[in-house]
């Protein structure tokens, strides 16, 4: 990604020189508030405007990404939040768990027992009757 970003400037950077090098003859007059330049070449006119240009964008930019740094950092914090609201709920949630889970474990055990001592009552009666 690096290598066409590179190869972008560069291609940038040749078109600007051919634009200079081409309108060097080309002469214009500015206007800057209270001063008038006369016979300025034309690239020095769209090279200013475009520094200018990039003055203006400059503190646009910076307020934008400051605005979505908060924005995310406010997002961050909420989730922060309902992170550890969901921890206590599945903590209340495994609690009740490993309770129903103890009285699932007896439940079970009785039945086992039960079921022991039914095998145990036929295995008894069967024996007798032979």
């Amino acid at each position: 990604m690096m290598v066409v970003k590179l190869i972008l400037l560069i291609i940038v950077l040749v078109a600007f020189a051919f634009f200079a090098g081409f309108n060097l003859d080309n002469k214009s007059s500015i206007w800057l508030f209270f001063k008038t330049f006369d016979n300025v070449p034309v690239f020095m006119n769209s090279l200013i405007s475009f520094a200018f240009g990039i003055l203006c964008a400059l503190p646009v930019a910076f307020i934008s990404k400051s605005v979505k740094q908060k924005k995310r950092d406010a997002k961050n914090n909420v989730q922060k939040s309902s992170d550890k609201i969901g921890e206590n709920a599945e903590n209340q949630i495994d609690d009740k768990s490993q309770k129903s889970g103890k009285k699932q474990k007896t439940d079970r055990q009785g039945l086992l027992s039960k079921i022991n001592d039914l095998t145990k009552k036929e295995v008894s009666e069967k024996s007798q009757e032979s």
